[in-house]
């Protein structure tokens, strides 16, 4: 019995996605590169974004005062699963690197 418990506890934390990520996590992911910029922010609002069919995405974000930002990732070939993101704000695009 106590096999059969400690199988399903495993089971259970090995079914969670290694790639989910907090809200904490995905604000912390934004915003310090929009904050290296100079641009301000410091709590995303509001997160809404679409996947586009090549795997890339765009993101768009709101911050407090109602700043908005866009972010384009491209999935990099030759780097697997990363992603070259650039940052827009008010006609402004800057790549994160």
């Amino acid at each position: 019995m106590k096999k059969i418990l400690a199988l399903s506890l495993l089971f259970a934390v090995l079914a969670v996605p290694a790639s989910a990520e907090t809200e904490e996590d995905q604000n912390r992911r934004f915003i310090l590169p929009i904050q290296s910029f100079g641009w301000k922010c410091s709590k995303i609002q509001d997160f809404q974004g679409s996947n586009l069919q090549s795997g890339d995405y765009i993101q768009k974000i709101t911050c407090e005062r109602n700043r908005t930002y866009f972010i384009r990732g491209i999935k990099s070939s030759s780097k697997g699963r990363h992603y070259e993101l650039t940052f827009c704000h008010k006609n402004t695009c800057k790549k994160y690197e």
